[in-house]
């Protein structure tokens, strides 16, 4: 994989910082920008294709010359821009992680390329998890937010793929994101050419055994994210914690759960989530939910009915909890506050970001000054229409009886506009 300090500074401006995490496809870094005295921090993904020298060594092998190898990585790349083109293009969405900007770039000599992508700098629940521990009620919380995420692809008729704690990203608000769809595919196309490219411990039996399979397999793949977040980090027959976990033990454990056995009772969790989770995670699809949208209801009707919980859940979804603090080992906990973050590419969603927020005075007295001057100019243009046209006796006979009641009027609004502006 490429280094990705040989493209600094990232669009002119970014500064590659630590890195962040590490998947099948690529590797994230933090970067920052210094603007102005401040400092902005996003993310950045870099996807290499090939992924390394021994990779592109072994299409030199499987291809007869290397324009076939440039033809087939140029592919690779046209998909993933379809991903990322698609993602920028849906509707600002409050649980859809933002992409900001991408570009790429050649790499190999001209045979490979490399794509960057740059979004938002968020906490993943894998690292929040792994930090802290989550009660019931933030993880049906938790599953609601990302039912939304998927209400959106579905309404896109595209499936994820790739629903696990990896891809799913807190804010310091308390909101919950989903990133990453370069696994994602329209549901015309899981009718053939199935692959196993989702992380196997989140997998449907289905899409592991390359069968036939619709949306059903994201909410299973969340009915599974969430019994991790509720045990401990751990999936479905794994070593309970804080045992270690062999690829043997790890393997088993998988092959336990695709292969039908029921999940196995979670310590401390209540009848009513669990079983929202086992028939979201369903070993036949017809027994699961049918569709997000029927798996989030299940779950706002879990947190609503959980009224002593009520308190806890308004304030993991907001920012309140984290203006108090944690004191001792709190389940409910927010993420510290990240810096301020540059607002995505789209209008729209940076309309959605601001558009809660109050305008301070400056912006007030701008907007009251551009009306003013609006309403002058108009009155200036309409006074000389009625000079030009030598209208201006005949209007002033018939409009005489009602002056002083325009004059009233306009004289209200104007001690209006002051007092607003004092």
């Amino acid at each position: 994989m490429a280094d990705i300090s040989t493209y600094e500074p990232l669009w002119g401006s970014w500064r590659v910082g630590e890195l962040l995490g590490e998947g099948s496809i690529g590797k994230v870094y933090h970067v920052t920008r210094e603007e102005y005295g401040r400092t902005s921090h996003a993310a950045v993904k870099i996807i290499s294709i090939p992924q390394n020298e021994s990779a592109l060594k072994s299409l030199k092998e499987e291809f007869s010359d290397d324009e076939a190898v440039e033809n087939y990585c140029q592919a690779q790349v046209n998909d993933i821009e379809s991903k990322i083109d698609m993602v920028i293009n849906f509707p600002a969405h409050n649980n859809i992680v933002g992409i900001q900007d991408y570009f790429v770039s050649p790499s190999y000599g001209g045979l490979g390329f490399d794509v960057l992508v740059r979004m938002e700098h968020l906490t993943s629940l894998a690292d929040y998890a792994s930090r802290e521990p989550l009660s019931a009620i933030m993880v049906a919380k938790i599953g609601e937010d990302v039912c939304r995420a998927l209400e959106l692809c579905n309404l896109f008729r595209i499936i994820h793929r790739d629903i696990k704690p990896e891809n799913i990203f807190l804010t310091s608000r308390g909101d919950i994101k989903l990133s990453d769809f370069y696994k994602a595919r329209q549901l015309e196309r899981t009718m053939s050419g199935v692959s196993k490219k989702a992380t196997h411990s989140y997998m449907a039996p289905e899409a592991y055994h390359n069968l036939e399979y619709d949306s059903s397999v994201d909410t299973y793949s969340l009915g599974i994210v969430m019994y991790y977040c509720l045990n401990k980090g751990r999936g479905p027959f794994f070593p309970p914690a804080p045992a270690p976990v062999s690829s043997a033990a790890k393997k088993e454990a998988i092959a336990k759960r695709i292969n039908g056995e029921p999940l196995p009772p979670l310590e401390g969790v209540d009848s009513g989530l669990f079983k929202i989770i086992t028939r979201a995670a369903a070993f036949d699809k017809d027994s699961r939910y049918e569709g997000a949208t029927a798996m989030r209801e299940a779950l706002a009707a879990y947190v609503k009915g959980k009224s002593k919980y009520t308190q806890e859940a308004v304030e993991f979804t907001g920012i309140e909890k984290a203006k108090k603090g944690s004191k001792g080992k709190s389940p409910a906990t927010l993420p510290p506050k990240m810096p301020e973050r540059v607002s995505p590419v789209s209008a729209r969603s940076r309309y959605v970001q601001y558009e809660n927020q109050q305008p301070d005075f400056r912006v007030k007295f701008h907007n009251t000054v551009i009306n003013l001057s609006t309403a002058i100019l108009v009155t200036i243009i309409i006074v000389m229409f009625i000079k030009f046209l030598n209208l201006d006796k005949e209007i002033y006979r018939i409009a005489s009886p009602y002056l002083p009641t325009i004059a009233s009027f306009f004289t209200n609004i104007w001690d209006k506009i002051l007092g607003f502006i004092s």
